[in-house]
């Protein structure tokens, strides 16, 4: 059963590449339509970056039914909850790890293509470039496994409460992001930023495993 589950998995990883690489086709044929109707005087390099943040909301959102659908299969026939943390996290990490891959190829791919509209356009005499650092991949990809594995087993525990709590939390810091002053983030300490979310990050993959250890099978 374990086997038949990780095999599911990596049926899955199909279709999240799929969204990555449509997104990527999709920029390039848009900045293809601006080049040869705007004409503007520089090409863009930013889909690397596009593709990073479509990556991270993916995984994030298809990550969380993980929890919920893995595990109380995997309990069903008898596999225990420690190997169905192992399991579920495994699955997780390694659609992140394909996709965030295959973001970073296309990255690289639409700055070789930016560099092809310059030579091959006169109108077009520089590149616009937007590089994403290549720690940026597996530490954002590692993120976002801890937090849909948090946030997945709390679903697979508490149901549908936790969905309606966990969207209201959602939607209001949706509002907040909409109304925030930006310039405030300029005062930021970056050090301190990235210890809270690390922190948040263990909190979510530690109450997560916690949850899922203390898993009932449902009928």
């Amino acid at each position: 059963m374990l086997g038949k589950a990780i095999k599911m998995n990596l049926e899955d990883i199909l279709p999240l590449c799929g969204v990555v690489g449509a997104f990527f086709l999709l920029y390039e044929a848009i900045e293809a339509v601006v080049l040869f109707t705007v004409k503007p005087d520089t090409s863009g390099a930013v889909c690397g970056m596009i593709l990073v943040a479509v990556c991270a909301m993916m995984n994030l959102f298809a990550g969380c039914s993980y929890p919920v659908l893995n595990v109380d299969m995997l309990l069903r026939h008898s596999v225990t909850r420690k190997t169905a943390i192992l399991a579920t996290f495994g699955s997780l990490t390694l659609n992140m790890l394909c996709t965030m891959a295959l973001a970073f190829l296309l990255g690289k791919a639409d700055g070789l293509i930016a560099d092809a509209w310059m030579k091959a356009l006169p109108w077009v005499t520089g590149v616009d470039r937007i590089e994403v650092p290549v720690w940026v991949y597996p530490a954002l990809g590692l993120g976002m496994v801890c937090l849909s594995l948090g946030v997945g087993a709390v679903l697979q525990h508490f149901g549908r409460k936790a969905f309606w709590g966990l969207w209201a939390g959602w939607m209001l810091l949706a509002v907040g992001m909409n109304i925030i002053d930006w310039h405030v983030l300029d005062t930021l300490n970056v050090s301190a930023v990235v210890i809270a979310a690390a922190a948040a990050c263990v909190v979510s993959l530690l109450g997560g495993s916690a949850l899922i250890l203390r898993a009932n099978v449902k009928n």
